[in-house]
């Protein structure tokens, strides 16, 4: 799930990051914006937004508000582990649903650039992680993110997923 720009020569869709698409043409303003999600057959789903980096960014985020969380369900009512990782360099904590959270952890792990720690995991359902994400959704910095604040850190002490200091 995240923001996409089209190149203007062959169309492809790439990371706003990147500089340049594979065909070699610089990716500058104006580009064409799209958002990719996961619809709740758990189908990658994209949407052309259009030329405005910030309709696309509000689209995205209410694609996550309260009334669209659904989407994100790919299995309901399935047992799994919830996870929670921190990433080092930035103190942000993933708060995510997985039913291999070692293979997830790996596939971040190898993917990010920042060093990332498995804090520890819970057993549950996708439903509890959602009821996670909304009891901390004032600290949420993008996607499932979040700001690892002391109020993180005292549920964690509690939940016995981590040891207190």
């Amino acid at each position: 799930m995240g923001l996409l720009v089209e190149c203007p020569g062959c169309k492809l869709r790439n990371s706003p990051k990147n500089k340049t698409c594979v065909c070699g043409v610089l990716l500058k303003r104006p580009v064409i914006y799209w958002i990719e999600y996961s619809d709740n057959q758990g189908k990658r789903r994209r949407q052309k937004i259009g030329y405005r980096k910030e309709t696309a960014i509000y689209q995205l985020n209410k694609m996550l508000s309260q009334n669209n969380k659904e989407h994100f369900i790919k299995k309901p009512n399935c047992i799994g582990h919830i996870y929670f990782i921190l990433c080092e360099s930035s103190t942000l904590i993933k708060i995510g649903y997985s039913g291999d959270y070692k293979k997830r952890f790996n596939s971040l792990k190898n993917s990010s650039g920042s060093t990332l720690k498995l804090l520890g995991v819970i057993v549950g359902f996708n439903e509890d992680e959602l009821k996670l994400h909304n009891k901390f959704d004032h600290l949420r910095k993008h996607g499932e993110w979040f700001v690892y604040s002391e109020e993180i850190k005292k549920f964690l002490i509690e939940a016995r997923i981590i040891h207190a200091p």
